[in-house]
């Protein structure tokens, strides 16, 4: 039988509540409620197992693909995550959260989709991230933007995605109200990248929390091109060079960046999307900052 480790993790504007049995980590921000469990025994950082941030496990059997094969080799355990929300604003009708949703919920996430800004302000109060899924027309208001850049202040998590060319827009609002930047492109993809290297100028960047047991990843079937600056880092370089993934983290607010949303639907079983999408997730709630 597995044993737990308890501890609060608690910062400044953080109310502290006892951990109850099984839970190892409990943060309130506002309506806001992130718990996360922890085996005892963990040489990890913050909630996270000790090999996070390897791609290559050297405890772990290969997959077809060369990926650490096992759920237990994600970044978080199945079934750690307690009464946390993902809320994915959807606004493109091609893209099919049903399996993104199944993989989120193994791990214990809530995911709840809406496809119009009606009842967006009410779903962000107790909303963990926020994840943009853009279209091809603009479908956010002057409200729904200032609310996401209020959500994005407040230091929860936000995952921007877009795809080729016009796929877009929204995503293009946001990244210029927050980063200054705006993706672009439309570039054929449809491959499988692997560790980008010295040698190798397309791939994972190693060593990332988010890529985790991933030493190959399917990057979309079309994408588009993501600008980086000094806080805006690469994250997975597409098949062409360019990159078609970022991150920001400045230890308060963390968010992600993605060129290519027909991941979530497209191929979803190739080349470790759903271990991606996990970790991504696990990494934007950004625990281990009240780890203190």
């Amino acid at each position: 039988m597995s044993q737990w480790q308890r501890r609060t993790f608690s910062a400044p504007g953080l109310t502290q509540v006892p951990p109850g049995p099984h839970i190892d980590a409990l943060a309130r921000r506002s309506k806001r409620i992130v718990r996360i469990t922890r085996r005892s025994g963990s040489a990890g950082i913050g909630p996270y197992p000790e090999w996070a941030g390897q791609n290559r496990i050297a405890s772990a059997r290969a997959d077809q693909y060369g990926n650490a094969s096992g759920s237990e080799y994600d970044l978080i355990e199945d079934g750690s995550i307690i009464e946390t929300k993902v809320l994915v604003l959807n606004f493109c009708s091609e893209v099919n959260l049903h399996q993104p949703k199944a993989a989120l919920e193994r791990k214990g996430f809530t995911l709840v989709e809406l496809r119009d800004c009606r009842s967006l302000s009410e779903e962000l109060a107790d909303a963990a991230e926020l994840w943009l899924i853009s279209d091809s027309s603009q479908r956010l208001t002057p409200e729904a933007l200032d609310a996401i850049e209020a959500y994005f202040a407040d230091g929860r998590g936000l995952y921007i995605w877009g795809d080729n060319s016009p796929y877009f827009v929204d995503a293009n609002l946001v990244l210029r109200r927050l980063f200054g930047v705006a993706m672009f492109g439309d570039s054929p993809g449809d491959q499988v990248v692997s560790m980008r290297t010295a040698a190798a100028t397309s791939g994972l960047v190693p060593g990332h929390l988010v890529t985790t047991g991933l030493v190959n990843i399917y990057e979309g079937r079309t994408i588009a091109e993501v600008p980086t600056t000094e806080s805006l880092q690469p994250l997975v370089y597409g098949s062409n060079g360019r990159v078609v993934t970022a991150y920001f983290d400045d230890g308060e607010r963390r968010a992600i960046v993605d060129g290519g949303f027909t991941r979530l639907y497209y191929k979803w079983d190739t080349a470790g999307t759903d271990r991606y999408v996990i970790n991504a997730a696990a990494w934007l709630l950004n625990i281990e900052r009240f780890d203190r």
